[in-house]
């Protein structure tokens, strides 16, 4: 598995009009190739695609990058912690984006509020459901379990 790459100046275009390439290009067989993000191998002359090298997904016909959103809430001085996953559906389509939230004990705020906040920093696109927990859910080697919290957000209500 590695990152995959093209030759083809036509999909990089909007990457070179952009200040955010550093490190997007790469030279290959004398020839400059960008990096997509995305992970793949080839197998029998197929390729195929494993996913995003990071958190990024396309919502709403958007590239949203999830730790952009979890960054923003990080900043926001009655959350204590954050935690955002992308709920998908059948055909591997993000059909949510959820943030979920533990609020520091002395400012204790609604969802509604959390997201009226968060509009001062993000697109609409980019608001996620909001889901506020008391603890997070851990794997065995300590770390948030995103498949647990993806459960627990589907019998919750909706915010």
């Amino acid at each position: 598995t590695t990152e995959i790459y093209t030759l083809s100046l036509h999909d990089a275009l909007p990457i070179l009009k952009s200040e955010l390439n550093h490190g997007a290009f790469i030279e290959f067989s004398g020839e400059k190739a960008y990096l997509t993000g995305d992970l793949g191998y080839k197998s029998n002359d197929k390729f195929y695609c494993l996913g995003r090298k990071d958190k990024q997904v396309k919502y709403k016909g958007y590239r949203v990058e999830i730790s952009e959103i979890e960054a923003v809430l990080g900043k926001l001085e009655f959350i204590e912690k954050a935690v955002v996953v992308v709920e998908f559906d059948d055909d591997e389509k993000a059909n949510k984006i959820i943030a979920f939230v533990k609020e520091k004990e002395e400012c204790m705020k609604s969802y509604k509020e959390i997201k009226e906040k968060l509009k001062n920093y993000l697109p609409d696109y980019m608001i996620p459901v909001i889901r506020i927990v008391e603890q997070f859910p851990l794997n065995v080697n300590g770390k948030v379990d995103e498949r647990k919290l993806l459960e627990m957000g589907k019998w919750k209500r909706k915010y």
